[in-house]
């Protein structure tokens, strides 16, 4: 199944067995670990992610001065109503956007310390969750393609994945508002 909440697997699984799920994770997109995951690790469901490098943004490719097309889901204009795609827009968009971008180079700085690219850091966080059963990770060219299966030997260690949250755990800072120095 792709995208079911835990509501939706309970029903289905009244008609049969569910092997696997296939909802959206990655480091900006979490929400699964709170629900869907235990979910699938009670039932022995896999969990088979997409968006595991936030549809580029996890790559360090993007900059505030990047901008979309209107072909482009990510420019938020192509669906007239995006319903449940508006959060993978907002990853996008506005100060969301911003904090990502601050995360991804905190990131960057990180791989490159450590000899890797932000997304192998992205893709091996991903599988170093012990309910994922494997990440779906997007390429456009045999060369990306190359670099991002060197994610799957990558066995990140507790100490690194406490560095890495750390990074990833940047607060969302409110609009910038002119604050006059008190006396």
């Amino acid at each position: 199944m792709s995208n079911f909440n835990v509501p939706q697997m309970k029903e289905w699984m009244k008609c049969g067995r569910l092997h696997s799920l296939q909802p959206p994770y990655n480091m900006l997109m979490c929400d699964i670990e709170k629900a869907i995951i235990p979910f699938c690790k009670r039932n022995s469901i896999g969990i088979v992610s997409y968006g595991t490098l936030a549809y580029g943004l996890l790559t360090g490719k993007y900059t505030t001065k990047s901008r979309f097309p209107k072909s482009d889901w990510r420019s938020g204009k192509l669906f007239p109503d995006p319903g449940e795609w508006q959060r993978h827009i907002d990853l996008f968009k506005g100060e969301a956007y911003k904090r990502n971008l601050r995360i991804v180079r905190g990131l960057t700085k990180w791989a490159r310390e450590h000899g890797m690219t932000p997304g192998n850091v992205a893709a091996a966080w991903v599988l170093s969750k012990p309910a994922i059963s494997s990440a779906l990770v997007g390429a456009k060219n045999p060369a990306q393609a190359a670099e991002n299966a060197k994610a799957a030997d990558i066995k990140l260690s507790a100490a690194e994945l406490k560095e890495i949250n750390s990074i990833l755990n940047e607060p969302l800072k409110p609009a910038n508002k002119k604050q006059g120095k008190r006396r």
